[in-house]
């Protein structure tokens, strides 16, 4: 049933949601193909409050293929890629894990770029020479996911109640014309054993009330003989 689907969602959610408070390390995946750009990228990571698991996928294909593996809580790509760009790594993401937050890394004067990435679903963006401020972005990102990701369940749990609250008012609804129901043949069926007692009371009065008549003309008969 629908209302089903959607707590089936609902746990889903639940299960994935990312607490900025917890102290659970993070599963962070980065896509980024230049060496010396992951190094530094891991040493600011390095020094967030919340506690990181990075991996590292150097390519696309290798992005894909860890996307399959395990799908991770965050994800931080490179806009520019050997085989493509950090546009097909958020498709990708949108696909496999589309609750877990998406950070664009970008070079100098990329700003513009960064913006078209923010409105086809990214969640925040950052320049390679403004790494040092990592870590107050992620704060921020998980905050925003994780106050969405609320709202996105209080509304699913909503839904539910609604629809649960319909189908026990359509079940009620039906348990009372039931109930009608019962009560209309229940009473049908006493005026019909009353009536048939009247029936039957009405023809043993006939038959008594005829008796005195048959014995009058009995004896009015012998009477007439007589004389």
């Amino acid at each position: 049933m629908q209302f089903e689907e959607s707590h089936s969602s609902a746990e889903h959610l639940k299960s994935h949601l990312l607490n900025p408070e917890s102290e659970d390390p993070i599963d962070l995946l980065l896509l980024e193909d230049n060496d010396i750009d992951a190094a530094v990228f891991i040493g600011a990571a390095s020094r967030s409050k919340q506690k990181l698991v990075v991996r590292r996928a150097n390519s696309l294909k290798e992005y894909t293929e860890e996307l399959k593996q395990r799908p991770p809580q965050v994800i931080c790509a490179d806009h520019m890629l050997p085989d493509g760009s950090a546009t097909e790594a958020l498709t990708l993401r949108n696909q496999v894990c589309p609750n877990a937050p998406f950070i664009v890394i970008t070079g100098a004067g990329e700003e513009q770029v960064a913006v078209e990435y923010m409105k086809a679903g990214a969640a925040d963006y950052i320049s390679k020479r403004q790494l040092d401020s990592f870590n107050q972005a992620l704060e921020q990102v998980l905050r925003v996911n994780y106050n969405q990701s609320l709202r996105v369940l209080a509304e699913q749990e909503t839904k539910r109640l609604n629809q649960e609250l319909l189908a026990l008012v359509g079940h009620v609804a039906e348990q009372q014309d039931e109930e009608k129901r019962r009560l209309s043949r229940d009473i049908h069926d006493q005026l019909g054993q009353e009536l048939t007692a009247l029936k039957l009371g009405l023809f043993w009065m006939e038959g008594r009330l005829k008796k005195p008549m048959d014995d009058t003309q009995l004896v009015l008969q012998k009477t007439g003989r007589s004389h």
